[in-house]
């Protein structure tokens, strides 16, 4: 898995755990997950079409079915991760920066 990260403790934390208000036809359910993506192509494919992700890095981490759910949620190779509760405390220790 891929995700754009900042270099904060904010980028392991969720819309709604965050009160981001979205769209509101998006679901809470929808808002808990974090936004991610399956293959490295993607996740730079969707860095460069978005001027303001540009400047984050590229974080990587090899889930295993035991960390979690993922599913296909937009465009672009966009998934939603749903990682199970005892892994959010240490969701930045399963991913590193890709260099």
């Amino acid at each position: 898995m891929f995700r754009l990260v900042k270099g904060v403790p904010e980028d392991w934390q969720s819309h709604l755990q965050r009160d981001i208000q979205d769209d509101p036809d998006v679901s809470d359910c929808h808002r808990a997950a974090l936004s991610c993506s399956r293959t490295l192509e993607d996740i730079k494919e969707l860095q460069s079409a978005i001027p303001w992700l540009r400047r984050r890095r590229i974080a990587r981490a090899d889930l295993e079915p035991k960390h979690g759910k993922i599913l296909e949620t937009g465009g672009a190779g966009h998934h939603s991760l749903w990682l199970k509760a005892q892994y959010h405390q240490n969701c930045g220790t399963l991913f590193v920066t890709v260099p």
